[in-house]
């Protein structure tokens, strides 16, 4: 990615006083910062993993910027890692502002969206404390737009001592879901349980909550890569909430199948799963399911709990319309917590490209296979 000046990204809405002509700023360290990434660079790599991954190192000497970021509303509300995010009125915008600061300086701030785009020239307006002549001190204003999709964006500021990508640095997530709920009969469609037969029509309506503030004058859409969508109506009930009233067709009876419908607003697609394809394996024996790092790059670790005492296992990774992509074959030697690294490569071998897939983790236990609920990676390369 091209940097401007510090490592500003190239585009960004700035207003900052007090740069060099050569870009490069005044408290430039010379050996004494090639030492200090390095120190950092050790205390990042001996952090033990938890569910949150690394621990223990915010903050530590050369460490990562301290960062406050407060989200404009009524009240304010302070936020740190991750949180969701929705639209309060029919302008679907929301205001960060964020304040950065180190020692040795700050580097740069980053948005960059679930495809891994960098859309911080769109999003942040950079400034400078009044009089100030280094970059100890910097602030942001974010304005972040709420889309009607299943999206993210994640927002990271990298000090002087570890402005390399790679490096340990802030980092905020904001989720901004759109989910569904589907309802067949005046009975709700569980996922995990539910198995469409074979040529059977199914009446649905699915109540979708957005982030977004949704309208009538919004273009939308329902389509299906596997099943035989018929009979589509939507309904714009208040707010961040809309029906999809539809009959779907499958052409098959198969447990192991997944089924999902896409909803498309406005030109952008959210993926709604309908049957996982869990067939019939209980759920309950896999638990706490994440891969860290999440967006990941070349490498990512998928951590688990599970019940099993032993068995063979697959962590099975799909694209977001449903197909097999990868998977990734491990033993289980015993209950408790298991972990299978994965470098990111499809079935042939071949690096998967940026965007976002669905996982799970089956394994054939003793008592019969157990298999978890679906998760979400994303890869950014």
């Amino acid at each position: 990615m091209p940097l401007l000046g510090r490592g500003m990204p190239c585009g960004l809405t700035k207003n900052t006083p007090g740069r060099s002509p050569s870009g490069r700023a005044l408290w430039q360290w010379g050996a004494d910062a090639a030492v200090a990434r390095a120190a950092h660079q050790v205390v990042v790599q001996s952090g033990p993993l938890d569910e949150h991954g690394p621990k223990g190192i915010v903050g530590a000497a050369f460490g990562g910027a301290q960062v406050t970021a407060n989200l404009v509303g009524n009240p304010d509300q302070e936020l740190s890692g991750e949180v969701e995010l929705v639209a309060l009125d029919a302008t679907n915008l929301r205001t960060i502002n964020l304040e950065a600061r180190d020692e040795g300086g700050i580097d740069r701030l980053e948005v960059v969206d679930s495809e891994g785009n960098d859309l911080t020239s769109q999003i942040a307006v950079e400034t400078m404390p009044d009089g100030a002549i280094n970059h100890r001190i910097m602030n942001y204003v974010l304005t972040v737009p709420v889309r009607p999709f299943d999206h993210n964006l994640t927002v990271r500021v990298y000090d002087s001592g570890g402005a390399l990508a790679s490096d340990r640095h802030y980092a905020l997530v904001l989720n901004m879901p759109q989910t569904a709920a589907f309802v067949s009969r005046g009975e709700i469609i569980e996922p995990d349980d539910w198995v469409f037969q074979a040529d059977q029509p199914v009446s649905v309506t699915a109540r979708v909550t957005s982030s977004a503030q949704l309208n009538e004058t919004m273009v939308m859409d329902l389509t299906s890569e596997t099943l035989t969508l018929s009979n589509v109506v939507f309904n714009v009930n208040k707010g961040r909430e809309l029906d999809v009233d539809f009959t779907a067709v499958a052409a098959n009876t198969n447990p192991d199948d997944m089924h999902l419908v896409v909803l498309t607003i406005d030109g952008l697609p959210t993926e709604l799963v309908m049957q996982s394809g869990a067939g019939a394996a209980p759920v309950a024996g896999i638990g706490r399911v994440y891969n860290f790092p999440n967006p990941m790059n070349d490498n990512t670790r998928f951590v688990f709990e599970s019940s099993a005492t032993g068995g063979a296992g697959v962590i099975r990774v799909y694209s977001v319309a449903g197909s097999s992509v990868a998977q990734i074959n491990f033993d289980q030697s015993g209950a408790g917590r298991g972990t299978v690294t994965w470098d990111g490569r499809d079935s042939r071998g071949d690096e998967l490209g940026n965007g976002t897939y669905l996982y799970r983790v089956e394994i054939e236990a003793p008592g019969g296979r157990i298999v978890s609920e679906m998760q979400r990676l994303v890869m950014m390369r």
